[in-house]
């Protein structure tokens, strides 16, 4: 070829020279020792790793026990119902034999006798004196037939602070044996010193008498009832027997 050489002669001795040069075996880099004090050298950004961070030893496992939730059941409307009535019922009953053990213990109460001092509502009240079937010698005061006078003599204390009225009309009855209850004091009684009406300052006191008009076969057990607040309310009184030595024996 003209006397050039030829480039891809295998015999030429520049062969080794050539564009193509026989490939070398790779090496591998040698690893640079560093002497004591001295800095490595920074590795390439795509080989550096973040630093480890230290493990962080986890809380031993807990088992948290487990919590049911049950809705809580309303109570049903008809057992509310009747549960109230159930109540009412029994309420009712109380009330009733309340009712009726005062009613007992109303029929049981104290009967005072003749010559006792009973003090109610700021008030003392005696009976001094009783005379069964009393006449007077007018003709004309005579109780109607089958009709008997009968006489309390009575005392009432004001006991109170202020003054107090009395009234043989609004203040007594009279009892007899067969239950019957006068309320109003007869018309006669001509010399009777009779009890009529008035009033008492604190501390004063007045005796009279009373009288009532009964029937002549009921007067053996005859009661005088008093009531202190001067319009007869039945809730407050005191029975006194007005039964007299004389006519027990």
């Amino acid at each position: 070829m003209n006397g050039e050489q030829d480039p891809y002669n295998q015999d030429d001795k520049n062969f080794s020279q050539g564009p193509f040069q026989q490939p070398q075996q790779f090496q591998q880099p040698q690893q640079t020792q560093f002497s004591q004090g001295s800095k490595p050298l920074q590795e390439p950004i795509g080989n550096q790793q973040s630093p480890q961070q230290p493990y962080q030893q986890q809380p031993p496992y807990q088992q948290i026990p487990q919590q049911y939730y049950y809705p809580q059941q309303q109570p049903h409307q008809g057992k509310k119902n009747n549960y109230l009535l159930v109540v009412g019922i029994i309420v009712g009953i109380l009330i009733l034999v309340g009712g009726l053990f005062f009613l007992i213990n109303a029929r049981k109460e104290k009967i005072y006798d003749i010559g006792e001092e009973v003090p109610i509502k700021g008030r003392v009240i005696k009976v001094v004196s009783v005379e069964k079937d009393w006449q007077t010698s007018l003709d004309v005061d005579k109780p109607r037939e089958g009709k008997k006078y009968v006489v309390a003599k009575v005392t009432i204390e004001n006991a109170t602070k202020e003054t107090i009225k009395y009234s043989e009309t609004n203040d007594f009855d009279m009892e007899d044996a067969n239950g019957n209850i006068v309320d109003f004091p007869a018309l006669g009684g001509y010399g009777l010193d009779r009890l009529g009406e008035g009033s008492l300052r604190p501390g004063a006191k007045v005796t009279k008498d009373i009288i009532f008009e009964l029937d002549a076969d009921a007067i053996d057990e005859v009661y005088l009832v008093y009531y202190p607040n001067y319009t007869k309310n039945k809730k407050e009184y005191i029975r006194i027997r007005l039964q007299s030595e004389e006519s027990e024996d």
